[in-house]
């Protein structure tokens, strides 16, 4: 294991012990545990496939020896016997490397079947509040057909008004907005009301849809768990959310919409894959239909027995779910708008794969760039390198011995810290270097691209010295991927913020051009 992680990471066997944590110590993601997994299964073939979900709860190298070790030699009951012959003598499929073009569209879906199932009696639905009768129908339909319904109100400054609330029906009021308020709530939930075996969330109209967005995931975050043991102990349970986009989950074309609330269904769809016991389902109605139209589809998605869908709309085109069609890629032709006068100022776009794409654009069009990036290449002090650090495990025993000689000690987090920094100034460099042999002026800019005032002052001095900007490229981002149980604010705030409020101030900092 430890040859296979160093062959992998750069850091030497003999600064690796098992008990390191793979993330804090070791600064390994999600991706190097798969392809450290990866080739420890291709020298030893006999060893056991582990799951992403396995996979992402194993936190040091000792545990994944350790499940290696226990689960060596199992296989699933309608494998067993077989399962070793075909792993050790399979022959690998061929790999195509066709990349096809593939279009979203929407795709009628009949009306559900009803799947009758009921509540234990010490179980409750959780509902949130959308502050009108709509939240009241809903808990209507619920308390008549026998289940306990809790109402999680949203605090007053995130959504004005509260429902009013049937008899029958407990409602919870939030504190705050704060992750601790939300795990307060749900603990008066189960104390007050009853064990949660049911969720059902209403989108409110009238609130800053991100925020609300923000309070879901966390609220999705917190009831994975009690939802997964209700799943044990009932027939059945859900995490079902509803919105209001168009009708047609953002296709139907006739209406403007919030895209934000997109997002409830990249979490539906989240929480369906990391806990496929849960009946999950994002519903999407359209926005004119009244509160006892709302209850009645929102019943009938609930009990619907097709656990193969996750995602439905109601509007102008029926009930529609979306499928993908395969469509032919067109002919390349050059785009006769983009000229060497073009400037495009492009977040993220100095490494990685936007960095790639900007290449392309500037070898086919040598038109200008301001790059943004939160790197800065000017405090990396990489004067002591030799030219033999080429690659990452050289470069490390090279950062190792400049350590030593500073009189530091040489950890693996530390080595790791500083092999990052110079590996990204270099990355820029070599990416300055061929948009400039591409014929293209460039610029890069170390901003970032959340903070709107400084970002407003780096593209004016970006404009004074290539042009007015005419394009933008955003591909700035921030990964995180844990499973949502594991998320923190900071995780959401990281990831959330750099791609969609970065959007929007480079939207705002960039003038348009009539």
């Amino acid at each position: 294991m430890l040859v296979v992680v160093s062959e992998k990471t750069g850091y030497p066997v003999e600064m690796l012990e098992l008990h390191m944590d793979m993330e804090s110590d070791l600064g390994i993601d999600s991706i190097k545990r798969v392809e450290i997994l990866s080739a420890m299964q291709k020298q030893h073939p006999d060893l056991p496939e582990v799951n992403p979900t396995e996979l992402a709860e194993l936190r040091t190298l000792q545990q994944i020896v350790d499940h290696l070790g226990t689960n060596l030699g199992k296989a699933a009951p309608a494998t067993a016997g077989a399962g070793y012959i075909q792993r050790t003598n399979r022959v690998p499929a061929p790999t195509n490397h066709a990349i096809t073009r593939n279009l979203v569209q929407l795709k009628a879906v009949p009306m559900p079947d009803f799947l009758e199932y009921a509540l234990p009696a010490s179980a409750c639905c959780l509902l949130t509040d959308d502050g009108t009768t709509t939240t009241t129908r809903v808990a209507e339909a619920l308390l008549a057909q026998g289940w306990r319904v809790a109402v999680l109100s949203f605090p007053p400054a995130l959504v004005a008004t509260q429902a009013t609330l049937p008899n029958g029906a407990g409602r919870v009021l939030l504190a705050d907005v704060s992750e601790a308020a939300l795990q307060a709530g749900l603990q008066a939930v189960t104390n007050q009301i009853g064990t949660i075996g049911s969720f059902i969330h209403l989108r409110p109209r009238e609130a800053d849809t991100a925020a609300v967005l923000k309070q879901l995931f966390f609220l999705a975050k917190h009831l994975q768990q009690p939802l997964a043991e209700a799943a044990e102990q009932q027939p059945r349970a859900n995490f079902l959310t509803v919105t209001s986009i168009d009708g047609a989950l953002g296709l139907d074309g006739t209406m403007p919409f919030d895209p934000i609330s997109g997002g409830l269904f990249g979490l539906t769809k989240t929480v369906n894959l990391e806990s496929p016991r849960l009946f999950c389902r994002a519903v999407d109605l359209h926005p004119g239909y009244e509160p006892e139209q709302i209850a009645a589809y929102v019943l009938a998605e609930l009990h619907d027995p097709n656990r193969l869908l996750v995602e439905v709309g109601y509007g102008n085109h029926g009930r529609v779910t979306l499928e993908t069609v395969e469509a032919p890629l067109e002919p390349y032709t050059p785009s006769e708008q983009i000229t060497p006068d073009s400037v495009f100022v492009v977040s993220g776009g100095a490494k990685g794969i936007t960095a790639q794409c900007v290449i392309n654009l500037a070898q086919q069009y040598q038109c200008k760039f301001v790059l943004l990036g939160r790197s800065s290449i000017d405090d990396v002090d990489t004067s002591w390198l030799s030219d033999t650090a080429a690659d990452e495990a050289a470069l490390k025993r090279q950062i190792m011995q400049h350590l030593i000689a500073q009189g530091e000690k040489p950890t693996p987090m530390l080595v790791g810290k500083l092999a990052r920094r110079i590996g990204s100034k270099r990355e820029i460099e070599q990416t300055l270097h061929a948009i400039r042999q591409a014929g293209s002026e460039v610029a890069y800019l170390a901003v970032d691209v959340t903070d709107a005032a400084a970002l407003n002052v780096a593209l004016t001095a970006g404009s004074q010295r290539l042009g007015t900007i005419t394009g933008i490229i955003h591909g700035a981002g921030v990964l995180s991927d844990t499973l949502l149980e594991k998320k923190t604010v900071a995780d959401y705030t990281a990831v959330y913020s750099t791609k969609v409020d970065g959007l929007h101030a480079l939207l705002q900092a960039v003038p348009v051009q009539q």
